[in-house]
């Protein structure tokens, strides 16, 4: 009997399901036809990102070297560097979002939404493309996506609808996952259509406020997340997943995000400046961080949509970069590790229609940017918005 209802359930309530990775967090594949250090391989039709072979020292050189961008002063845009032609895998299956690493002999050790996934398929019999899909994106380009890219999502938003028997979207993004969804929804859809496919948005980790992890980042020329490899001078500074998470002008206003040598306080509006004056970024790279200034030099636009929101204030987080010492020091804040929890606090202060779960939490596991994703709390949350029975 139960099995029967659960054909039923499938057939006639099932919402579809789209799930959107973060930073770094979607599979690139593709090609590299020129090596530019002696010891870099090159290769046709192969994952690249992120490529486990590819983390060794001192090959991990090449990776980053793979996945760096440049500026095209034609077409005033930013594009691949010459000789590696990288792109995303399987838009609207699972294999591009299961996972941070690719498969090694069959097997992958890190996962991103795989827990997820799995409770869907379990508890609410989900099948890949048919209500749950992926939605993986070129993380380099940051949420300066072609606007064909959208169009791609509308598509399969409404391939799903029709699909599932006019059953509405649910729409889960985790850090810039968040972000893409709101630039998506808000710039590239009606409210007609929102109303018409989406039922509701649910934000992990949000990082649309931005997060001084992305300053420091730049300042550093260290990846965030795996800051671990080392400094990439020539990459970092080209990243537009990087330049989109800057510090937000509106939700940072206030607030002191570096104090120079001589203690002149500096705020998110001027932090652009201080990486030009202090040989950071160079005019290239200026010209890609561009691109994004429009988006994190205003507010992010409020989703007109029911939004739930997970995050967390608990960890300390690097929020000051003070230079007053022989030494830069960093001064912490609060939030996940990596974004500060002043972007999420904004959107649930001021935002309409919004439920927020703030985590709260300093423990080591299941409390941080990338764990809270595996945690009991955060996996209950998101099953009671799908299943609101269980609410």
């Amino acid at each position: 009997m139960l099995f029967v209802f659960q054909l039923i359930y499938h057939s006639i309530c099932q919402k579809p399901i789209f799930l959107v990775p973060g930073l770094l967090g979607s599979i690139l594949h593709g090609s590299v036809t020129e090596k530019k250090r002696w010891y870099c391989p090159t290769f046709q039709d192969q994952d690249v990102w992120i490529n486990k072979m590819l983390t060794v020292p001192p090959v991990f050189n090449c990776l980053f070297d793979f996945v760096g961008l440049q500026w095209n002063n034609n077409t005033n845009e930013p594009e691949q560097v010459k000789d590696v032609n990288l792109s995303i895998v399987d838009f609207g299956g699972l294999n591009g979002v299961s996972f941070f690493d690719t498969p090694l002999l069959g097997m992958s050790f890190v996962p991103y939404y795989k827990p997820l996934i799995n409770k869907l398929k379990t508890q609410f019999q989900y099948e890949e493309r048919i209500d749950l899909f992926g939605i993986p994106f070129d993380w380099r380009f940051g949420v300066h996506q072609k606007s064909d890219y959208f169009e791609k999502i509308r598509q399969q938003v409404e391939d799903a609808f029709y699909l599932n028997h006019n059953e509405k979207a649910i729409m889960i993004g985790h850090s810039m996952g968040c972000y893409l969804l709101d630039v998506f929804l808000m710039n590239y859809t009606t409210a007609e259509w929102r109303n018409k496919f989406v039922d509701k948005v649910i934000l992990l980790a949000p990082s649309f406020g931005g997060s001084f992890s992305a300053f420091y980042s730049l300042w550093t020329k260290r990846p965030p997340v795996v800051s671990i490899l080392g400094t990439f001078p020539d990459t970092i500074g080209t990243m537009g997943g990087i330049h989109a998470h800057m510090p937000n002008y509106d939700i940072f206003e206030n607030d002191i995000l570096l104090i120079e040598k001589d203690g002149q306080p500096k705020y998110a509006k001027d932090l652009v400046e201080v990486l030009i004056e202090n040989g950071k970024i160079n005019h290239d790279m200026n010209k890609i961080l561009g691109v994004h200034e429009k988006w994190f030099s205003q507010k992010p636009s409020p989703i007109d949509l029911p939004v739930k929101i997970v995050y967390n204030s608990g960890l300390k987080t690097p929020k000051i970069l003070n230079l007053t010492n022989d030494k830069e020091e960093i001064i912490n804040g609060k939030g996940d590790g990596i974004v500060n929890a002043e972007g999420p606090e904004y959107v649930c202060s001021y935002w309409n229609d919004i439920e927020c779960l703030d985590l709260n939490s300093n423990g080591l596991i299941g409390s941080d940017h990338i764990s809270m994703l595996y945690s009991d709390k955060t996996l209950n949350f998101i099953l009671e918005q799908i299943d609101e029975t269980l609410i």
